[in-house]
């Protein structure tokens, strides 16, 4: 339960910052990675691939591009969003 919860509260408290603070131009959003890979041991990863479509861990390049994006005035018209970069396992 613990673990459903804190899962959870992040991106609805993003939406509630996006709503508290859209008329005053601040946008908040929420990046929802899955497994990023940090030198984790070779069994760990060979389990993982099993919770992931793309069959690997996102390396850490690869999470780098929605910050970016956020950040940009390319996401200027963005607030209260939800960004999932978790190689298709939401698609399962």
């Amino acid at each position: 339960m613990d673990y459903v919860a804190s899962k959870s509260v992040i991106p609805n408290f993003s939406k509630y910052l996006a709503t508290f603070y859209g008329r005053q131009g601040i946008r908040a959003n929420t990046i929802v990675p899955h497994g990023i890979f940090n030198n984790h041991p070779p069994e760990f990863v060979n389990n993982f691939k099993k919770y992931s479509p793309l069959e690997r861990m996102c390396e850490p390049d690869e999470i780098r591009g929605p910050f970016v994006f956020l950040a940009s005035d390319a996401s200027s018209y963005m607030t209260g969003s939800t960004v999932v970069v978790d190689g298709g396992w939401t698609a399962w």
